[in-house]
């Protein structure tokens, strides 16, 4: 399995991973092919290959006509395999990064479901995979394929770090009595969320964040001290889109609608290639493609020695040469992008602003001065500060992140050609932003943002309905806490 960002290598990532934290086991049956690729939403094939890759490694035997047989865990001791060990640092960097993430996606997931919980999770003697089931059912709820990808991968990368750690700090009373105690505080989550409680839930969820991360923040804490890492660490990474992916399109159009804008005049000089390659978090080549693009189009023109201008800007022609840009899926995902960002920039933004270099904010100054109500304004102010958190933000995994979804965003670019519409009380949030920005208020600066973002996404969904993508009805609506 060459591929790391291929289907199969996701489901067999994600199914190791469940079977180190003991599922399939006690009875449990393992599932079939069909469910497999049912749940992953993925066809036959790469399920099969998944299983087929499982069995190779000794973790399954697959029988023919009769249930799956689990055989092995990945590792038999997880904290002290040298898989733990190469990812120690990752780890530690990532837990933080989950308890920034996971009280908002629970806040909404939860928010989302429109059922009761499947009442089989409370018979389960292994408080773990309850724990597993709920989050899991809240993930669903969302309707964001590029969330639960995302988690797919987190979960793949984390094994049983978090439950072992716990396991092995406390006693096996204390660790069952802690696990039954979290679940029962997320099953009153869950009710106040179905009782539009919603600031109840938040401040539960912010209090459970605490309390779950704190014994596992001690334990990093303690074994980054106790340890030399002599090998070369792993790196989280996280690859939304698993297969081939052409992102030089998605740049493309973005620069096109910049040029239409204004931002980069006709007869002016686009940045080199290298502060391109920084600005969307790609490889040279990839820009290098991008603009080969641009200039077959006739919106640019490279000289050698000089760089590359704007020849024209762009006009609706343009877009009859990217119409693989306007097909639902690319906007669906836009959608989705759109959405993480709504419920998650409040606590990234306000844990990353304090760390911010004086260069980022003032330009985060000037694009708050020549604000107004509108996409346009709008769209500037997200890009400075997603590029503040894709590359300031301490915290590795978070900046790996905001630059996937930053990309991924470029989905959506397709939407701005020649667009002025105006933001539904825009400038009233454009004012909150000012406003808490000059104060450096820092927490009701994120606040505002996310208010801001969370508008725009009711407006998109709204404007895509409209267009007959009846897809993007599947993703959830946001909730809105006081807190």
């Amino acid at each position: 399995m060459y591929n790391t960002s291929s289907q199969e290598l996701t489901i067999y990532r994600s199914l190791a991973g469940q079977l180190q934290l003991g599922f399939f086991q006690e009875g449990e049956r393992f599932p079939s092919v069909m469910e497999i690729a049912t749940y992953f939403q993925v066809s036959y094939c790469p399920a099969q290959r998944a299983l087929k890759a499982l069995e190779r490694d000794g973790l399954i035997k697959l029988c023919r006509g009769k249930e799956t047989v689990v055989l092995a865990r990945p590792h038999e001791n997880y904290l002290e395999s040298s898989t733990f060990q190469n990812r120690l640092s990752a780890l530690k960097d990532l837990s933080k990064a989950l308890e920034l993430l996971s009280p908002s996606i629970c806040l909404q997931g939860f928010s989302a479901m429109d059922k009761d919980v499947d009442s089989d999770h409370l018979t389960y003697e292994h408080q773990g995979k309850r724990l597993y089931h709920l989050f899991d059912q809240g993930l669903r709820a969302l309707g964001n394929q590029t969330v639960l990808n995302l988690y797919y991968d987190i979960g793949a990368f984390l094994e049983s770090a978090f439950l072992d750690i716990l396991a092995k700090e406390k006693s096996e009373i204390a660790y069952k009595t802690f696990l039954e105690s979290i679940t029962e505080s997320i099953f009153d989550v869950i009710e106040d969320c179905k009782q539009s409680r919603h600031d109840a839930a938040k401040k539960k969820l912010n209090d459970l964040k605490c309390l779950f991360f704190h014994d596992i923040t001690e334990y990093f804490n303690r074994l980054q001290i106790e340890t030399s890492c002599e090998e070369e660490q792993e790196n989280f990474f996280w690859e939304p889109l698993k297969g081939r992916k052409k992102y030089c399109d998605l740049i493309a159009i973005d620069l096109v609608c910049k040029i239409n804008e204004g931002r980069y005049p006709v007869e002016s000089q686009l940045p080199n290639k290298a502060a391109l390659a920084k600005t969307y978090h790609v490889s040279e080549i990839t820009i290098r493609r991008t603009i080969d693009l641009l200039n077959k189009s006739g919106i640019t023109k490279t000289f050698n020695g000089i760089g590359t201008k704007v020849q024209s800007a762009g006009n609706l022609s343009v877009l009859a040469k990217f119409k693989n840009l306007m097909i639902d899926e690319h906007l669906k995902t836009f959608l989705e992008s759109l959405q993480f960002l709504a419920f998650t920039s409040e606590a990234v933004l306000s844990y990353t602003l304090p760390y911010c270099s004086e260069k980022s904010l003032e330009s985060l100054a000037h694009a708050l001065e020549n604000g107004a109500g509108n996409f346009s304004a709008a769209i500037t102010i997200y890009s400075v500060c997603l590029q503040i958190i894709a590359c300031e933000c301490p915290l590795t995994a978070i900046r790996e992140i905001y630059q996937k979804i930053t990309i991924l965003l470029l989905n959506g670019s397709i939407l701005r050609f020649g667009d002025e519409q105006q933001i539904s009380q825009g400038d009233i949030m454009f004012q909150k932003l000012s406003q808490s920005f000059n104060d450096g208020d820092y927490k009701r600066f994120a606040k505002a943002f996310s208010q801001m973002t969370g508008q725009t996404f009711t407006e998109m969904k709204e404007r895509l309905k409209k267009a007959g993508i009846d897809e993007v009805d599947n993703i959830a609506d946001l909730v809105v806490s006081e807190r």
